[in-house]
């Protein structure tokens, strides 16, 4: 499994909710005569799509995975609905997606960033489809953590304030994608030699697609409706009993209080956290070997 093979294994399907959605689907090579140990479902973050695992993926499924990565709705090649983007919807499009795969397993569900807390989502409400759920480098809004981070660290999270403000960041944003993307990635990242210009280009391309922007904007306009959503489900059913592991950069400031915030919404049995050396807030491009061992880690 290389990186020609992942381009070759990306697809496009519509699902029955009307969404379309891209994926890579990457499945393990039978000609190692390895048996299958199931599948990983990777959900990237902003401003990235499913092709900030690309190194992530050859060493999963060499390892006997198969390997589904989405371009969740709105993002990469995935379609642009006018709504839909708050993390239980998003959430649901995974499902739809592994059930259009004929996916009925239970799958281990890692994800990046914004990606994190779909993830999350999953691990909550569908802990029949869910083995385990990997959250990196993600805020969980319903936390109280999540809140006070916000609130004490407005410079370090401006993102989500400014993104949230009706029609500014589209026209500020829209034309210079790649200018905020490089600046956006490299203010966030500690090894500056992951992100090469060809791979700034490819997601400034992503993000100009029409209607790509406010759909990315839209994912933090809907996070107060995460908020609420998840402090709603853990009062009626209670938090996260899935095995859940919290991965943080090294050099990221979201190490400080990932496991205090994660505590918040999964029982503390099932909760384990993992720093990953030599990575700022973009572990699967910065550490991508790093990423991978950490997670199989969980797996025991």
């Amino acid at each position: 499994m290389d990186g020609a093979n992942i381009e070759s294994n990306y697809f496009r399907v519509n699902l029955f909710n009307g969404v379309c959605i891209a994926y890579i689907d990457c499945n393990i090579d039978i000609s190692h005569e390895m048996k299958p140990k199931g599948t990983v479902v990777l959900i990237h973050g902003f401003p990235e799509t499913s092709w900030a695992f690309r190194k992530v993926i050859p060493t999963i499924a060499n390892a006997g995975y198969r390997v589904i990565a989405p371009d969740y709705r709105g993002a990469g090649e995935s379609s642009k609905p006018s709504s839909g983007f708050t993390k239980a919807i998003m959430a649901a499009d995974i499902i739809a997606l592994l059930d259009h795969l004929d996916i009925d397993e239970r799958v281990h569900v890692v994800g990046h960033d914004i990606g994190g807390i779909i993830a999350f989502v999953l691990a909550s409400r569908w802990p029949e489809r869910v083995v385990s759920a990997c959250l990196s480098e993600c805020l969980l809004p319903g936390s109280n953590t999540y809140t006070n981070q916000l609130s004490e660290n407005p410079v370090e999270y401006f993102h989500f304030n400014f993104h949230c403000v009706d029609n500014l960041p589209e026209a500020l944003i829209l034309g210079r994608e790649k200018l905020y993307i490089d600046y956006f990635i490299n203010r966030r990242c500690y090894r500056i030699g992951a992100f090469p210009p060809d791979i700034i280009t490819r997601y400034a391309h992503s993000l100009s697609q029409p209607g790509a922007l406010r759909c990315a904007l839209d994912l933090y306009r809907s996070l107060d409706k995460d908020a609420g959503d998840t402090r709603e489900w853990v009062s009626q059913h209670g938090k996260c009993q899935i095995p859940c592991m919290v991965l943080s950069g090294e050099h990221s400031s979201y190490g400080q209080h990932a496991e205090r915030m994660a505590l918040e919404v999964v029982d503390k049995p099932y909760l384990t956290s993992t720093i990953v050396k030599g990575s700022g807030h973009f572990i699967p491009e910065e550490n991508p070997s790093g990423f991978s061992e950490s997670w199989k880690v969980l797996q025991g």
